[in-house]
């Protein structure tokens, strides 16, 4: 954002901000082929500006006029996957002995309940609910700022008991 969009608008009041200028702006984004920032920076100056129309300091908001299909579309990546019918052999490192057993019951169970490492590694035994049969994670502890539920296949259940 400093580097693209302040040197274009930066020094500009911002009532006399209009859709070229932000579009000019953000070309500076796309031309550096990160066409993701560019949905964040332009997102980001919507923001700016619906708080500007807010305090009074502009009429519009002037990003309202910007389309993102004013730009490249970001094409879509495609990650390597394992086939469905090769998915066993992870399970055949689970039974290999040499490897340290906590390190194979953490794997396990990061790969059967989708979860971050730092989630399973930092997992306490208060946020496991039995009953329930999931771990919780409370909110203060989320970015997201709101309580995590990680529902547990009967296979993770008897990694924990």
């Amino acid at each position: 954002m400093v580097a693209d969009v302040f040197p274009k608008i930066g020094n500009m009041k911002i009532h006399e901000i209009e859709a070229k200028h932000i579009v000019d702006a953000l070309l500076a984004v796309e031309a550096r082929e990160a066409l993701a920032q560019l949905i964040k920076t332009k997102s980001f100056i919507k923001l700016t500006f619906d708080f500007a129309v807010a305090r009074g300091l502009c009429k519009y908001n002037p990003v309202i006029q910007v389309s993102t299909q004013a730009f490249k579309v970001r094409k879509p990546k495609n990650y390597k996957s394992v086939d469905q019918d090769k998915i066993y052999q992870f399970f055949a490192i689970f039974q290999n002995e040499k490897i340290n057993l906590s390190g194979r019951l953490c794997t396990e169970f990061i790969l059967r309940n989708i979860t971050r490492p730092v989630e399973s590694a930092a997992a306490r035994w208060d946020q496991y609910d039995e009953k329930m049969k999931c771990i919780v994670i409370d909110g203060e502890e989320m970015k997201i700022d709101r309580t995590h539920y990680i529902p547990l296949s009967w296979q993770s259940v008897g990694i924990l008991d």
